[in-house]
């Protein structure tokens, strides 16, 4: 499906601005990079306040709906994040961006996300920790699973295996590129509507 149909089915509207929960201490260095770029960032820059947390239940029909995909974003890379930022924002997700893993396991207990994206190497808790309490708030609340796809720069087997243990549902190795990931979210999207796990990848 091409980043069009996918942008299509998630929102169809224009793709709003990224919800920043985290400093960007880089974020000046990046704004001259380019002048598209430069765009993004003036608007990200933006504090604004969390929306509220939808009911947990209403996620999938806000999705067929039309409403965005809701994205929480665990990177604490400056240069990653907005990359990502980038690429998802072309199919109109709605990304809340964090920069430790407890600070995704704080924004996933107040808000119902579509996807996570979960970087493995963060200080303050690791993205592995991360995973492992979100599968728990899920399990004690009663909330549907949600796709978490790990995004690192290690790919060796043991990686990719600790990363499936801690509960991920896929390994995403960095750095990303916009097929790949659009992709994923796609599949992740399909397999959290049709309420199957996602594979696991070779």
């Amino acid at each position: 499906m091409s980043a069009f149909r996918l942008s299509k089915l998630f929102s169809g509207r224009p793709a709003p601005a990224p919800t920043v929960v985290a400093n960007d201490a880089g974020e000046a260095a990046l704004r001259q990079s380019a002048a598209a770029l430069e765009v993004l960032l003036t608007e990200s820059a933006r504090r604004l306040p969390d929306p509220p947390a939808p009911p947990v239940e209403a996620v999938e029909e806000d999705v067929e709906a039309g409403r965005p995909v809701r994205v929480l974003l665990a990177e604490d890379h400056p240069v990653n994040r907005k990359v990502v930022e980038l690429i998802l924002a072309s199919i109109g997700a709605e990304i809340t961006c964090v920069e430790t893993g407890a600070r995704a396991v704080d924004a996933f207990r107040r808000q119902a996300f579509d996807v996570v994206l979960m970087d493995l190497q963060m200080p303050v808790m690791d993205g592995l920790t991360a995973t492992r309490e979100i599968r728990g708030i899920e399990a004690s609340a009663g909330r549907a699973r949600t796709p978490i796809l790990s995004l690192t720069a290690n790919a060796m087997p043991e990686h990719v295996d600790a990363s499936f243990a801690a509960g991920a549902d896929d390994h995403l190795t960095k750095p990303v590129n916009a097929p790949g990931l659009i992709a994923a979210v796609e599949t992740a999207m399909v397999a959290r509507r049709a309420e199957t796990p996602l594979r696991r990848s070779a």
